[in-house]
């Protein structure tokens, strides 16, 4: 239950229940986008069927990636030992790239809700849009967004919590496979959905590891014990902690 007179009960209530409820509304936004067409005719036509329904998605998605930061935070401080751990750098790029990303889709998706209104010039805007696609800027933007934030947060947060043995082995193992599963199918509805929900599936161990601890294993620095010097042969922990 959230407490709200307790630091550690809120910050490890409201981690655990952002980790189910931000993957959850980006499920709930690819459900809703009603474009999904490669090529930018039929994509702006298919925006132009729900241009209004368009925009929500790509609210919902950012509202997704603000309510998930607090539990990918929370999953840093879980994996907190003497040393940086690759899981607490990828908890942070994840909670980043998903912001950056959360930002970047509202903004696309209300200007091409904007470019199908019926005063603009539809061969004009569509290609506008193929030339934005194929823009080195775009390409630059889409890499640091999604390959660094996204895939890269996921495969570091997946090797920190095998190596810290947070979490069941399956769990890592479907973080990883979320990665292949978006690639694969993300270009559709279901696809996306699909991809979505294995990503849910894999962040879900971790938010029933924070709602399980008790508020003072929360508070500790360290919350969970060290597995002998094994982390460190297994590449997990980066550089010496601070001796100040």
């Amino acid at each position: 239950m959230l407490d709200l007179k307790d630091s550690r009960n809120f910050s490890r209530t409201l981690g655990g229940i952002g980790l189910i409820v931000g993957p959850l509304l980006w499920m709930l936004s690819s459900a809703l986008s009603p474009a999904w067409a490669d090529d930018g005719a039929e994509y702006l036509a298919e925006v132009a069927t729900a241009p209004n329904r368009h925009v929500v998605s790509g609210g919902v998605f950012l509202i997704g990636s603000i309510v998930a930061l607090p539990g990918l935070v929370g999953a840093a401080h879980l994996l907190q030992a003497r040393r940086v751990t690759v899981g607490q750098i990828g908890a942070y790029l994840l909670a980043v790239g998903g912001l950056v990303a959360g930002g970047f889709v509202l903004v696309i998706n209300a200007m091409e809700a904007a470019m199908v209104d019926q005063a603009a010039n539809r061969a004009e805007m569509v290609a506008l849009s193929d030339r934005g696609e194929e823009s080195i800027a775009a390409l630059v933007g889409f890499l640091g967004m999604f390959l660094v934030g996204f895939v890269g947060g996921i495969v570091l947060l997946a090797i920190g919590l095998w190596t810290r043995r947070a979490v069941p082995i399956w769990s890592p193992l479907l973080l990883v496979a979320s990665i292949g599963a978006l690639f694969a199918l993300g270009e559709s509805r279901l696809g996306s959905v699909m991809g979505m929900a294995v990503l849910l599936a894999g962040l879900a161990p971790i938010a029933w590891k924070m709602l399980s601890l008790s508020d003072e294993e929360w508070e500790r620095w360290q919350v969970l014990p060290d597995r002998g010097r094994q982390p460190a042969r297994a590449g997990d922990e980066l550089r010496p902690a601070s001796t100040v």
